[in-house]
């Protein structure tokens, strides 16, 4: 598509506008050293604004009306806005601050973007590029709601930890306050070495993340596009298509390999580097995290994060490592929350980079319905029955089953009845040898029957007594 008369209108009008406002600016310079710095800074804040504007309306830009969509302006906006950032001659003092800011700078451009169209004859282009950035104004807004609510909460905290700290005993020691909670009190005592989740998403948060990774390693690729990669070289030397489920050939295993490899060495020179990159993502990813659950849409991705900060910082008070106690956290979360995304995000990256079939998450959206079906209705007089019969006792269904439930008060609840049942099951060996007892001798070993003493103890009551003392100590659910 050709410049229209009306996407040039749409420039001059900007540059005009920015023009008028370099005159007013000149006329000042001179006067003070005070005011010399003034100008500077109005001039590199105004270019850029200018080079913004430009590029919006450039012919690459605007070369056919596919070209104008959210994602390539909302970029633009991102880039720019990171540009403005970078000219600021202080430096802010946390993300959070740093995110205000970059929020600030997209709304300044957003509106300059804005009335560089008022007033311009309404075509199909300019009515799409008014609509998005309604869209993206709107987004903008809220994004700047939360993020002032966030920085108001951090000015609570801040000032109950002073009030905290200036109140002090005859001997010197501390009066602690129960204002700032557990999680701001862990967070401030491991803030050099652990990067809590945040618990909303904000592009701000993707943002700095990306920019970090970028710096570090420019040829980054992830790994979804490297398998792409070597898939289509696969395909093309003859490689049988990946199903999920299907078992590979050898020949098709040795060709996937080599397909890979010749990927990762055009790309990173060598596996090891490529490793070693993936490692180094790992790195600032962690110490630079955003929440991709929420931007995903995931229903719970914000109490996953609580809970997955809250373990970690309970691992940490138990002597762990970081990174024994990210997995530690890992494990209590597939434990205690919905953790069902782990598998549609797998199935999906799979599905998208052609190794599993179209019709997979369907597959296991049904076999997850069966299985909920089959937890909650067990036909104990069933002939291939194994599991023991406890109902008598109180132990509904499968005795090593439990509900999570999205509510504190009653996931707390959850916990202790499932604690008292294994205390009851542990000391009442008799009663239980009874009731697996009364399958076939083959049988009586089967779903942790006989042995079910030794999995009590060594992981089941060490997981529920670690699942509460983190809801006990923890808001994990409004």
């Amino acid at each position: 598509m050709i410049v229209t008369s009306s996407t040039q209108a749409q420039y001059t009008q900007a540059t005009n506008k920015t023009n008028d406002n370099k005159e007013i600016v000149d006329s000042l310079k001179g006067e003070n050293l005070e005011l010399k710095t003034y100008v500077k800074v109005q001039e590199t804040e105004e270019s850029i604004v200018d080079k913004f504007l430009e590029d919006v309306y450039s012919k690459e830009s605007i070369a056919s009306a596919s070209a104008i969509t959210k994602e390539n302006i909302q970029n633009k906006v991102n880039k720019y806005a990171q540009t403005l950032m970078q000219n600021r001659s202080d430096t802010p003092e946390s993300k959070l601050e740093i995110s205000k800011i970059l929020n600030d700078f997209k709304k300044e451009l957003l509106q300059d973007y804005k009335k560089s169209l008022d007033g311009v004859a309404n075509d199909n282009m300019s009515l799409e590029q008014q609509a998005i950035i309604k869209v993206l104004l709107d987004e903008n807004t809220k994004e700047a709601s939360s993020l002032e609510k966030l920085l108001a909460t951090k000015e609570v905290e801040k000032t109950s930890s002073v009030t905290a700290t200036s109140a002090t005993s005859s001997t010197g020691n501390v009066t602690k306050t129960e204002a700032t909670g557990r999680m701001a009190e862990m967070k401030e005592k491991y803030k050099d070495i652990y990067t809590p989740m945040p618990e909303t998403y904000s592009p701000s948060d993707e943002e700095i993340q990306k920019q970090k990774i970028d710096e570090a390693y420019p040829n980054y690729v992830p790994f979804q596009d490297v398998l792409k990669m070597a898939d289509e070289i696969f395909l093309k030397n003859g490689g049988t298509k990946i199903v999920l489920g299907q078992q590979q050939s050898e020949k098709d295993k040795a060709l996937e390999k080599s397909a890979l490899n010749e990927v990762v060495k055009k790309l990173f020179g060598s596996e090891e580097a490529y490793i070693k990159m993936l490692k180094g993502v790992q790195e600032i990813q962690a110490k630079y995290p955003y929440n991709s659950l929420a931007k995903e849409g995931i229903h719970n991705a914000t109490e996953i994060a609580r809970f997955q900060n809250a373990a970690v910082y309970e691992g940490l008070e138990q002597g762990k490592t970081v990174e024994e106690a990210k997995i530690y956290a890992a494990n209590l979360s597939s434990s205690f929350m919905d953790t069902s995304y782990t598998v549609v995000n797998f199935l999906t990256t799979l599905i998208k980079a052609g190794r599993a079939d179209p019709h997979a998450l369907e597959w296991f959206y049904d076999e997850q319905n069966n299985k909920d079906k089959q937890t909650q209705k067990i036909d104990f007089n069933a002939p291939n029955n194994s599991t023991m019969d406890l109902r008598k006792y109180g132990i509904e269904g499968n005795w090593e089953s439990y509900n999570i439930v999205e509510n504190q008060k009653e996931m707390i609840a959850e916990i202790q009845k499932k604690i008292e049942q294994y205390n009851f099951m542990l000391h009442n060996e008799e009663l239980i040898k009874e009731a697996y007892t009364k399958f076939k001798p083959e049988d009586q070993k089967l779903g942790n029957n006989a042995g079910y003493k030794k999995l009590i103890n060594d992981e089941y009551m060490p997981r529920m007594q670690d699942g509460l003392n983190i809801f006990n100590k923890y808001k994990i659910y409004d």
